[in-house]
C-alpha cells in the first residue's frame, strides 16, 4: 500500500488515460467502484459542488450488470466535491456532449450515467481499467491507498478497483 504524498503528480500520470475522471472521482470522494460507475448527471450539481450517492452498479451470474440502491442509510449520502474534481467532471461533460453531437447522437438525458459508452450503456465493472493500478475505495481513506502502479491484481467486488 502507497499513500500518495504528491496528488497533483498523480493527477499528471492520470493525463491521457481514458478513465481519468472516473479515477479521480474515486481519489478525491472515496466511492467504490460500483458507485462511481452508477453516478448520473442529474445527481451531480456541479454549481453547488456536491454529487450524491443513491445507487451502485453491480454484475452478479444471475441478474448480470443492474443498479442497486446503498445497502444502509450511510452509503446513500451526499459528498462535497473539491474543484479541480468540479473543472474535471465540467471538461468530461462537454467533451461527451462535443463527441456525441459530432457523431449525430443529439444530447444528453439527465439521467444519464457519467460513465457510459456513446450509447448510454454502463461501463462494466471488470473492464474499467486504468493503468495507474488498483484503487481501493473507501469512505474512510478517500484516496489515500493507492498501490503501486506496477502491480496489476484483478478486480474483486470488494475494492474499486481500476487495473490493466
Amino acid at each position: 500500500m502507497v499513500i500518495v504524498q504528491d496528488v497533483p503528480g498523480l493527477l499528471t500520470q492520470l493525463l491521457g488515460f481514458r478513465l481519468r475522471i472516473p479515477a479521480m472521482v474515486a481519489l478525491f470522494t472515496g466511492m467504490r467502484l460500483g458507485e462511481v460507475l452508477a453516478l448520473r448527471w442529474s445527481r451531480v450539481d456541479l454549481d453547488r459542488k456536491v454529487l450524491e450517492v443513491r445507487e451502485a452498479l453491480e454484475q452478479t451470474k444471475t441478474h448480470g450488470i443492474r443498479f442497486k440502491k446503498p445497502k444502509s442509510k450511510a452509503g446513500r449520502r451526499d459528498i462535497t466535491l473539491p474543484d479541480v474534481l468540479v473543472d474535471a467532471l465540467r471538461e468530461h461533460r462537454k467533451s461527451m456532449l462535443e463527441l456525441r453531437m459530432q457523431l449525430g447522437l443529439g444530447r444528453l438525458p439527465d439521467y444519464a450515467l457519467l460513465f457510459a459508452d456513446l450509447y448510454g450503456n454502463p461501463l462494466f465493472a471488470q473492464r474499467s481499467v486504468c493503468r495507474v493500478g488498483r484503487f481501493r475505495g473507501s469512505r474512510r481513506n478517500a484516496g489515500r491507498d493507492i498501490p503501486r502502479a506496477a502491480s496489476h491484481p484483478p478486480a474483486s467486488s470488494s475494492t474499486l478497483a481500476w487495473t490493466s
